[in-house]
């Protein structure tokens, strides 16, 4: 199990720190936590984007959620006309999310683009619970059900928990499986840095949100990108806060 798009985990410099404790963790020789491995990881990498710099990843951020915004304001159907995307009737739900994929990450290119493109993909299909051979009507039902229980930010967080752990595992994936004496070892592993991920993109939000920096958010046009690259920043910086732990 993995992202599909993991590198060869790169060499010299923090990297050789990083895959030390790696390796020491998956060997049992350091007590190391899984937030400390997802922080030396960002910073051996100088951040999580993988040939994406902050300000772009942080613009895709706020395509994301306008597009959001506009399924909660209108609905799925109007969403797709927003996005350009009117004509995609009789496609498979996996056809459409990858339409709907391609145009909000457009700005981006790359092995970063691809792991942000699989991010939105995964999110919309599990937002509308969903499988391969659904078709777009049950797409549409399940997304506007999603967004009349959650929310923009909702959708947001569980675009970033899945984009930022595409990008921390593609760097470290190769590594980890190099050193796991198991597949039992490798899954735990990946599990455990999933976990750090995703809590770590929810804990980002709500501290946003409880200092009122998400509160009544115009998605459209230059305050999007803005709060996009607001959101990204206070991520890398929760994610960072890792390697003292």
């Amino acid at each position: 199990m993995g992202t599909g798009k993991s590198l060869s985990t790169p060499k010299g410099g923090k990297w050789s720190n990083t895959k030390r404790i790696i390796t020491g963790k998956l060997r049992g020789t350091f007590d190391v936590s899984s937030s400390n491995i997802v922080g030396a990881t960002v910073d051996a990498g100088g951040g999580v984007g993988i040939g994406g710099t902050p300000n772009q990843i942080g613009l895709v951020i706020g395509s994301i959620g306008a597009f959001a915004d506009k399924v909660a304001e209108s609905g799925f159907e109007q969403s797709l006309a927003f996005l350009g995307l009117q004509e995609l009737e009789g496609l498979s739900a996996v056809e459409v999310t990858a339409a709907i994929a391609e145009r909000l990450t457009s700005s981006l290119d790359d092995l970063n683009g691809d792991l942000m493109r699989d991010a939105v993909r995964e999110a919309v299909l599990e937002a509308a619970q969903l499988g391969d051979e659904d078709g777009l009507e049950h797409l549409e039902r399940g997304v506007d059900s999603f967004f009349e229980k959650e929310g923009v930010i909702e959708f947001v967080s569980l675009v970033l928990e899945k984009y930022v752990f595409n990008a921390i595992w593609s760097c470290i994936e190769d590594h980890v499986q190099s050193r796991s004496q198991s597949v039992e070892d490798f899954e735990a592993f990946l599990n455990a840095v999933q976990s750090v991920c995703e809590s770590e993109v929810r804990k980002t939000l709500r501290d946003l949100k409880d200092r009122g920096q998400l509160d009544s958010i115009d998605w459209f046009g230059p305050r999007g990108e803005r709060i996009g690259k607001t959101i990204f920043s206070s991520l890398e910086q929760q994610l960072m806060i890792g390697i003292e732990g």
